[in-house]
């Protein structure tokens, strides 16, 4: 019996530590200056808005977990983000959501990178769902 309950003991440990890597290596990989390319959303009144490179949008994420809205070189927020793993839309395999302090995005988005583009989303199985999509400037 005792022998039962270490061995739960260290799955749950190494499992816990497991996710937190993921979480950490995710962070890693999203750190950097972040410029705004273009917006999907299918229920807005514009679908489709493309912006063009240098237009001065940047999101900056930092490995400490803090961000900076800016508008060119002016900070517009300063703040914190958080990882998680989400099951909004019950996939089996959990995706990674990002949430902020700031009281204006209260609701958590997925984030993810693909082709070398950060994503941030409104949950897939959101009929009207947002997509944000950044360039790596830095």
């Amino acid at each position: 019996m005792r022998n039962t309950l270490i061995i739960i003991l260290f799955c749950t440990f190494v499992f816990s530590c497991s996710k937190d890597s993921r979480l950490e290596n995710f962070k890693n990989q999203i750190a950097g200056k972040w410029e705004i390319e273009k917006r999907v959303c299918g229920e807005c009144m514009s679908p489709l808005i493309i912006y063009p490179e240098g237009n001065g949008s940047i999101i900056v994420l930092l490995n400490d977990g803090t961000f900076e809205r800016r508008i060119h070189d002016s900070v517009t927020f300063k703040g914190k983000f958080f990882l998680n793993k989400s099951d909004e839309c019950g996939k089996p395999d959990s995706d990674i959501s990002m949430s902020t302090n700031e009281s204006l995005n209260s609701t958590p988005l997925f984030v993810k990178i693909e082709s070398g583009k950060l994503q941030l989303s409104t949950p897939y199985c959101y009929a009207d769902g947002v997509s944000t999509s950044y360039r790596r400037i830095q």
